[in-house]
């Protein structure tokens, strides 16, 4: 619904006049069967004209809110007994189907009468978070329920900006269980937005780095360490790439899964970043600049190989545990894939190579609450419940990724601690657009191996801002 006096002026009267009508019902102020005003006094109420009353009923009535009774007048006709106690609403590049049906599984045994809704997108479409934004403003329907909804720490800031979702911050005092304590504090600080907690974490995921003992030993050099530097990666990188008499590859010298979140880390280690406080891009900075600058030099070595249309996902994994790739910067879909598949002695994991200071980017998976939510007490409930299970491990190996618990996370290497204490959050910005701009500018740039200039920066940031 519409928060303040601010937003409503930037409303169109109709939509004003449909989001109050939902609210009163939403409420329980208006409930089934109660007769609504006339399209003529409902006008003059909201100081619209009568097309415009006309068209908001005509909205309702199509949406199934109020049914209208030539002669009689217009009436409520939400009857919430056919709704589900709760339902999640989650974007398929969040939590896919079968994750979330085995969630949903899990959860039945009649204590809640839980429901989920998959919203799928063709695979070009994953990136694009407006369809998802846009999917969520527009329901508006009773049937079309919205209480708990999936969201990662990209989508976050702008469904926080949006009042899409509600923060929890009251909703987690006012509970017997003290659930936000299963968090680490670090987790819990990327959930936030202007200093409120928006969502509970599922899962997290950081860049590293990943090698292959049995390559290095075969080349005669020493593993990685954490002393390492931005140029001893460039040049082992280099030396590890082996080619035959004709020049073509035959061992890569590293593997990268390439996105922002892979390029992010060597902006934060030499104190950049790609946006500033206010949302602004910023990558014409020096600091940002000369960190892009050294990773596009790296990833335009020719030992450098990604992930190429069509791939599995796990493609370099699969590279390094067959021992045809040394390194690899990857995040925990690989870790874990790896840990699988090769013994302790077989590979090793750090954190980035450092520069000025030591950052890795993460990636969050959460649950918030939707700001159409009926009841968001029992939402919490639901939340306190799933945690618990989740907790005791009862969903363990459905949700990919690292757990998002401390007690579960104790289980884990000393590294994955390490990491989560340096993350930070790549695109932390409350435009709908800063994925898509960014991508389509910086990272296209990158990922095709063009040499970048002083003004590409300034060029890639001016247009990025235009857009935000």
């Amino acid at each position: 619904m519409i928060a303040d006096d601010k937003k409503n002026k930037e409303q169109p009267k109709t939509r004003i006049i449909i989001n109050s009508i939902i609210k009163d019902i939403h409420d329980g102020v208006l409930r089934n069967g109660d007769r609504l005003p006339s399209v003529r006094e409902l006008s003059q109420k909201h100081n619209s004209s009568i097309a415009v009353g006309l068209s908001a009923y005509k909205f309702l009535e199509k949406n199934n809110w109020v049914v209208r009774e030539p002669g009689r007048g217009t009436f409520v006709s939400y009857d919430d007994t056919q709704l589900h106690d709760l339902k999640v609403v989650n974007w398929n590049l969040i939590l896919p189907q079968d994750i979330m049906q085995a969630i949903q599984d899990s959860l039945l045994e009649g204590k809640f009468g839980i429901a989920h809704e998959i919203i799928n997108y063709a695979t070009a479409e994953y990136i694009d978070y407006r369809k998802y934004i846009s999917f969520l403003k527009n329901r508006q329907a009773p049937n079309e329920q919205t209480d708990i909804v999936a969201l990662n720490e990209g989508l976050l800031p702008v469904m926080a900006a949006e009042d899409l979702i509600i923060p929890l911050n009251e909703l987690l005092a006012q509970a017997k269980n003290n659930l936000s304590r299963k968090f680490p504090d670090k987790l819990l600080q990327h959930l936030k937005y202007n200093g409120k907690l928006y969502a509970l974490p599922l899962n997290w995921s950081p860049a590293l780095l990943i090698y292959n003992r049995e390559i290095f030993a075969k080349s005669g050099m020493k593993i990685p360490e954490n002393s390492w530097t931005w140029e001893d990666l460039y040049r082992i990188t280099t030396r590890l790439t082996r080619q035959d008499s004709e020049g073509r590859i035959i061992q890569h010298g590293l593997g990268i899964v390439f996105s922002i979140n892979a390029i992010a880390p060597f902006v934060f280690q030499n104190n950049g970043e790609l946006f500033d406080h206010s949302g602004s891009c910023v990558i014409s900075k020096p600091e940002t600049s000369e960190a892009l600058d050294f990773f596009s030099r790296l990833y335009s070595l020719p030992g450098v190989c990604s992930h190429r249309y069509g791939d599995p996902r796990s493609a370099l994994a699969d590279l390094l545990t067959n021992n045809m790739l040394p390194l690899l910067i990857g995040d925990a879909t690989d870790y874990l894939i790896i840990k699988d598949r090769m013994s302790a002695d077989e590979w090793g994991v750090i954190s980035l190579p450092h520069q000025k200071t030591g950052a890795t980017s993460i990636s969050i998976m959460g649950l918030g609450v939707s700001r159409k939510c009926r009841n968001p007490e029992k939402a919490l409930e639901w939340l306190v419940e799933f945690y618990n299970r989740y907790e005791k491990s009862q969903f363990n190996g459905i949700i990919p990724n690292f757990p998002s618990t401390t007690k579960q996370l104790a289980s884990f290497p000393e590294i994955c601690q390490q990491l989560l204490e340096q993350s930070r959050v790549s695109l932390q910005s409350p435009s709908i657009n800063a994925f898509e701009a960014i991508n389509s500018t910086l990272i296209t740039a990158i990922n095709h191996k063009i040499a970048l200039s002083e003004k590409n920066y300034i060029d890639f940031m001016n247009k990025i801002n235009k857009v935000l």
